[in-house]
């Protein structure tokens, strides 16, 4: 019996794209309602369902309208070993973690971000996309921006810490030049409280500056200066300033007196403050000093680090009182009457 020498035919996948004709079928439509909702031609249509691969919107928007994923239609290519490929260790294994956490794909990444998909591939291998797209996928994601790339550490900070300039470990350490920039640049408000007075008046070259800037012309630059004396503010320099900052009997000095003790002092220059926290067995010059300054970019919601301390200005300054005025003052505790105080009253 002859038998043939003919081998058997190997049984392969479907020639094109099976997976594609497939949800075609079961979603029941046909190729031109899917050539309509894409805006091509239905002859398209029949070349990817032949095998050539669509662009990544085309896949987008065909895997949307069958109800699936593009993966599913388009399965990806396995991953090749290339000298231009990255291993896997050197990836970004954090926006992977973040992907699969909240079962987001390459797609969905370069939907949001308007990329090819490849680009979203070259992100999970290392590259560092531009900040648009960064920002982007955070929301997308909801994670923080150097959560997803920690690389971006050391030159990202969360909003609650973009206000904190600079910390100085004493006042010595906050140089001459920083203080008259600080007063020289403002244009509105400058609110001086505690025991920062006493520093500034007991400066010739920045009290000076200060009547200066007081005494100039009127004008929208002109700023407005605000003094909360305490106890310790000596009489001597106060009296000189006084002298210095008012011309023709006018002057944009308004000066109010507490008794209280502070727990800290603050000096305030439009959108810059200093403040100084007194520690207990610490003389307030040897306390650390915390410059901050506001984020025009931050919106003021009440939250930043700034907040807090415009309401302690705002509190010291509304229960403070005209110098010789203490009837305001009754719930304080009333130090005996010194010399400075009674220097104070005919002053003003």
């Amino acid at each position: 019996m002859n038998h043939s020498s003919t081998p058997p035919r190997a049984v392969g996948p479907p020639p094109g794209n099976y997976l594609l004709r497939k949800a075609i079928w079961e979603s029941g439509k046909r190729l031109e309602d899917i050539a309509e909702a894409v805006g091509v031609d239905a002859k398209t249509v029949e070349r990817w369902t032949a095998g050539r691969v669509p662009h990544w919107r085309n896949r987008l928007a065909i895997a949307h309208l069958l109800g699936c994923h593009a993966h599913d239609l388009w399965p990806p290519a396995p991953p090749t070993t290339s000298s231009r490929t990255p291993p896997a260790d050197l990836g970004n294994d954090a926006l992977r973690r973040a992907m699969h956490l909240h079962r987001a794909t390459e797609d969905d990444l370069a939907q949001t971000a308007g990329v090819h998909p490849r680009t979203v591939h070259r992100w999970l291998a290392g590259r560092l996309p531009k900040r648009t797209h960064r920002r982007a996928i955070a929301r997308l994601l909801g994670e923080a921006e150097y959560a997803l790339w920690p690389q971006l550490l050391g030159t990202l900070r969360p909003q609650a810490t973009r206000e904190l300039h600079a910390i100085y470990p004493t006042r010595s350490a906050l140089r001459r030049t920083i203080w008259r920039h600080i007063l020289r640049t403002a244009r509105h408000q400058i609110d001086i409280v505690g025991d920062l007075t006493t520093v500034v008046l007991d400066d010739p070259t920045l009290s000076h500056q200060l009547a200066t800037q007081l005494t100039a012309p009127a004008t929208d630059d002109s700023p407005h200066l605000r003094l909360c004396l305490t106890t310790h503010t000596r009489t001597r320099q106060l009296a000189t300033f006084l002298r210095h900052a008012t011309h023709d009997g006018r002057t944009r000095l308004q000066l109010r007196h507490t008794t209280r003790t502070l727990a800290l002092s603050i000096l305030r220059a439009d959108d810059d403050i200093l403040v100084t926290h007194h520690l207990p067995g610490r003389s307030p010059a040897d306390a650390p000093v915390l410059h901050l300054r506001r984020d025009p970019t931050v919106p003021d919601l009440g939250t930043g680090l700034i907040a807090p301390y415009l309401d302690a200005l705002t509190t010291i300054w509304t229960q403070a009182t005209p110098p010789g005025d203490r009837r305001n003052e009754a719930a304080a505790s009333a130090p005996p009457r010194r010399r400075s105080d009674r220097t104070l009253s005919t002053i003003t």
